[in-house]
């Protein structure tokens, strides 16, 4: 999701990059996602605990949840569950 396409949490489900298979890292809040892990990104989304204007990458995991990763310093900020 880009720009000022609409979007909500069920389009993330949607059309983010999915893993199958763990990654190897512990995925929570403050996590370090590694460089290899394609990430999807988005901005303007109204989330709680999100800046509206800011940007964010995220990632399906094999959990079927929706990691939510700063883009600059690759931390995972939230994880959401469908």
């Amino acid at each position: 999701m880009f720009g000022n396409e609409p979007g909500t949490i069920q389009t993330l489900f949607d059309t983010g990059p999915r893993y199958s298979d763990p990654s190897g890292v512990r995925v929570g809040r403050g996590s370090q996602i590694p460089g290899w892990l394609e990430l999807g990104s988005f901005q303007n989304v109204a989330m709680p605990g999100l800046n509206p204007v800011g940007y964010y990458g995220y990632y399906i995991s094999f959990d079927d949840r929706a990691v939510i990763v700063d883009l600059d310093s690759r931390q995972v900020v939230q994880v959401l569950r469908r």
